[in-house]
Order: C-alpha cells, then structure tokens, then sequence
C-alpha cells in the first residue's frame, strides 16, 4: 500500500457571517494514510450512473486501470502521479484527479468507522425522497452511516503542490467548508435523521514528486455519553482560565454579572437520552462572584423586570446550566450570539439562585 502525508485541521468556530469558512486549527504533526488501491473499482462503482451492467462494470474496470495505470502505488512509496499522467489532457487530469480525490476521501472513511458493504451513498443519485436529499446548495461526495449516524464526505483533487502558505482553509476550500455546514443543518432538520449529520473534507494535493492532504474534520458534532460530558466541561473551563486575558479567536468577551467575561462555545451532540444538537457553552471570569452580590445586583431599580425578559427569552433554550464563583457552563438548544451571551448569564445566576444550586465558594 502506498502512502500520502495528510495534513488534519480541526473546526475551532463554524462557519458564520463574519468567517464564511469557519476558523480551523491545525493538529500538531502530520500523519500518513496507507492508500488501498484495491478499493478503487468499489469507489468506482459507486460513481457510475449507469445501471450495473457486464458492460457497465467492464468500463468501471478499464476507468481504475487508467487511474492505477497513471499513479505510483507501490506499497512502502509515495502516491504520485507517474511521468505518462502528466502528457493528459486537462480533461483526463482533472478526471484523474477528482477521481484519485475520491478514493483517498473513501481511505479517510475508515477513522470514522464505516461499514463500506452496508452503507455508501453517491449524494448526487439520492432520490428527492431521502433524508439526506437537498435541493439547493452544496452537498457531500457520499455519506456513510456509523455507529454515531451519518457522516458526509466532500472530496477534492488537484495536480499541483498546493499553495506555499500554511493558513488553512484558503479561499477555495472556504467555500466547499460553508457548504458542508449548511448541508449538515438542512438535513439535521429532517424528522428522519433526527440529529445534525458529522462531515469532513479531503482536499488533495497529488503531483510527479509529492503527494498531500488537507483533511478538515471539525469532530463534531460528537456523541456526548454521560463519561464523556464531565471531561469537556473540564477541558473547556480549563482553557477559558487560560485565555480569559489573552486574545484568541475562540474567546467572546461581553458584559455580564457586572464583570467582564470571557466565553467559548463549542457545538456538541446531545448525550443518548436527548434528541438533537446543542452547543455548550462555557464563561469565566478573574473576580469571584458571590451569592449577595448577585442578591445585591437583583435588588437593584429595574432589575428583576429585565431579568425577568431575559430569562424568558432565554432559559426557555437552556437544557442544562451551572453556575460558579469565577465559572458558568449552559448548554442549549441554539447557539448563543454575542447580544445574548450577557442575559443569558445573568439568567442562570440568577436562575440558580433562586432555585439554590449556586455554591458560594
């Protein structure tokens, strides 16, 4: 089996208005995926939209042979294109390479624990009826079903090094990263599906001397089991110390509880006793917050008639909320924008307030 060098970036804020294409962060190191070219003629097979004929598979044969015949393959080496697959036609190359992208998106398939002979779907062949059906926008290459539900995959070749600088995604790709979200929105509404579909994209980059691969994987959104919730409360709150005075783009800070507040939220999966997805959200602050400061903040002229708004505009979303002397945590049913980051806070203080969970530590 031959090897390609993969690159991976993971999704540290989805795709919005003011970063179409998300913000990505590169995991330290790269990594090597072994590359099977014998499932290239079962990739194949699932690209072709001709009824499965003796004649119809003949030419999926003769269609892998070409791609075998033009790249270097061999196990211990290198997958490159050979000398012969650079006098193509820009037509062949780009078949080539869209279909040499393919079968290195179906290798990524494998890390999400897929089940080839079970489930793969050629998105563009879903009838109007499916679940996974759109009919505008972008949509995956295939979707395959795992033990944690359907999973898309987009995937891109090109014969060329890739650009020099090493800020993922570049502008191209932003566009495919939206697409897969919003993709994974539309179809996570549909009562048959149920929760918000996980995606990834492969972005190769396969030339004569070099081969690699982008791979984005915002590993969300995650099947949440009870063991598993406790330790990203912990990894989050955690980080949110650490960055509460430090500028990154992960951290929001607003307004609340008479301090300022540093925020992050991060989408998740609902644990198994749930239906749908939620974000989680996290926020810390450095001045310790005490029980009668915020009996003090309630007794304030106005106060309880606001915080009676906010509560109802936004408790009503929350599933799940904590709060502490220097840290909150909420998950809810949508994502909290940054005008609604500050109600929400003082809600739930004051929400656990009233119904005693706040410790005073």
């Amino acid at each position: 089996m031959a090897f390609i060098s993969v690159r991976t970036y993971q999704c540290s804020s989805p795709p919005s208005g003011s970063d179409p294409g998300g913000v990505w962060t590169a995991v330290p190191g790269n990594t090597r995926w072994q590359i099977r070219p014998e499932l290239w003629p079962f990739v194949s097979a699932f690209i072709v939209r001709r009824p499965y004929r003796p004649a119809t598979l003949v030419t999926v044969v003769a269609e892998v042979a070409l791609l075998m015949e033009n790249t270097n393959w061999r196990p211990g080496s290198e997958l490159t294109w050979n000398h012969a697959s650079m006098s193509c036609s820009s037509a062949m190359s780009r078949f080539l390479t869209e279909s040499l992208g393919l079968c290195i998106a179906v290798s990524s398939a494998h890390s999400y624990g897929w089940n080839p002979f079970k489930a793969i779907l050629d998105i563009d062949r879903l009838s109007k009826t499916s679940p996974l059906y759109v009919s505008t926008g972008s949509r995956p290459d295939f979707a395959a079903q795992t033990r944690n539900g359907w999973h898309g995959i987009e995937a891109r070749g090109r014969s060329d090094p890739g650009p020099a600088t090493s800020r993922r995604p570049i502008a191209v790709q932003k566009n495919k990263l939206r697409g897969m979200h919003e993709w994974s929105t539309k179809v996570g509404g549909h009562p048959l599906v149920r929760a918000l579909p996980s995606w990834s994209m492969t972005w190769a980059w396969i030339t004569e001397r070099q081969s690699a691969v982008d791979h984005f994987d915002p590993g969300e959104p995650l099947l949440l089991e009870d063991s598993h919730e406790q330790d990203i409360w912990r990894e989050m709150s955690k980080r949110a110390v650490e960055l509460a005075e430090v500028d990154d783009s992960d951290v929001r800070r607003v307004d609340a509880l008479h301090r300022q507040v540093s925020v992050i939220s991060r989408l998740i999966r609902n644990s198994s006793e749930r239906e749908g997805s939620t974000w989680l959200t996290v926020a810390c602050w450095t001045d310790r917050l005490t029980i009668s400061e915020v009996d003090e903040w309630r007794g304030e002229p106005n106060a309880t008639q606001k915080q009676d708004k906010a509560s109802q505009a936004q408790l009503a979303g929350v599933i799940q909320a904590t709060v502490g002397s220097f840290l909150a945590t909420a998950i809810t049913s949508t994502e909290p924008v940054v005008d609604d980051l500050g109600p929400l806070l003082n809600a739930i203080a004051v929400d656990a307030i009233e119904a005693g969970g706040m410790v005073d530590l």
